[in-house]
């Protein structure tokens, strides 16, 4: 890797929008040299990237995948994980102040999954020395979109002018999802079952980033029949919950007409495993048939690389790379 420029991101890592589309662009591209470095293990030149470093994990949250590439992660690149209690990102026992300002005394970087972004970045604002990253929140995924970003640019190259779709709830998923499609100048299409639609903030903030890379988010509300007769890639984003309550429910059934093909006018939807993170649970897509599924494998292994970059570059410690 040259060590000719070093690379100036922000301090925190909360949100896709906290990147520059030129940020963005050296993060997918040491991503996919990082994920070149892995197989020589010890002799890669990540390796003690954060040797001597310390970085806590709050999940307040439960996590499988989340929680288990940054930890491989962190490992790989020489650092330590510090897991905290998940009652403290309640604030009640000790305010997110105290708790931000003690941690940056201790701890190189905090990795926390809650529920509200504002905890995120009440903790990232009082503490001026600690790097903290949005392992997600009831708003936003962004290391799960930068997952997406990157096996996207693995399976394409060059992202311009392509088209994907999202069917489900306009949730952190798909928050994420749109801000990096849209920097990568992607057309986003986002079809939503009436109440469950992409918030107007995310709408505007994405709608901002979209007029100067010239590429479009388009909305629909429940029917999405006949968006595209070419290549559609299609990524599943229901969470089986409805919002306000713990009680699953069937998004599907909010999408009349959808049940057999998605939107996209045809028997079969063209599902090509966009997402890094394969349904949570099976019960999710019974029922319905998808074609195209060979590239999932290689999304979740995305995640790893993505998020060792995310600790790695994202102002732990300063990584040189080429502009």
């Amino acid at each position: 890797m040259d060590s000719s420029a070093p690379a100036r991101f922000a301090k925190d890592f909360l949100s896709i929008l906290d990147l520059s589309c030129v940020d963005l662009e050296r993060l997918l591209r040491v991503s996919a040299q990082m994920k070149t470095d892995r197989r020589l293990g010890p002799q890669a030149p990540s390796v003690s990237a954060l040797a001597g470093l310390h970085v806590a994990l709050l999940f307040e949250k439960p996590s499988l995948r989340t929680r288990s590439t940054f930890e491989i992660a962190i490992r790989e690149l020489g650092g330590d994980t510090l897991h905290l209690p998940a009652e403290l990102a309640e604030g009640t026992r000790e305010p997110l102040q105290d708790i931000a300002r003690n941690l940056e005394r201790w701890v190189s970087a905090l990795v926390i999954r809650t529920f509200a972004q504002e905890k995120a970045a009440t903790l990232a604002a009082a503490g001026r020395n600690l790097h903290v990253i949005n392992a997600l929140t009831d708003q936003e995924h962004p290391c799960q979109a930068l997952a997406d970003a990157f096996t996207l640019r693995e399976r394409w190259g060059d992202c311009r002018g392509r088209t994907i779709a999202f069917v489900g709830d306009g949730n952190n998923v798909a928050t994420s999802l749109a801000q990096v499609a849209c920097m990568l100048g992607v057309t986003v299409h986002v079809a939503s079952p009436a109440g469950y639609e992409l918030p107007d903030t995310v709408v505007e903030d994405v709608t901002r980033v979209e007029r100067r890379r010239h590429n479009p988010l388009l909305l629909r509300s429940a029917a999405c029949r006949g968006w595209c007769r070419c290549r559609l890639y299609g990524c599943v984003g229901f969470d089986g919950r409805r919002r306000g309550s713990g009680r699953p429910t069937s998004h599907l059934r909010a999408l009349p007409g959808e049940r057999r093909a998605h939107g996209c006018g045809r028997e079969r939807c063209a599902f090509h495993a966009l997402s890094a993170r394969p349904p949570r649970r099976r019960g999710d897509l019974r029922g319905h048939r998808f074609t195209g599924v060979g590239g999932l494998r290689s999304g979740r292994e995305s995640t790893a690389h993505a998020k060792s970059v995310v600790v790695d570059v994202g102002g732990i410690r300063a990584c040189r790379i080429p502009p």
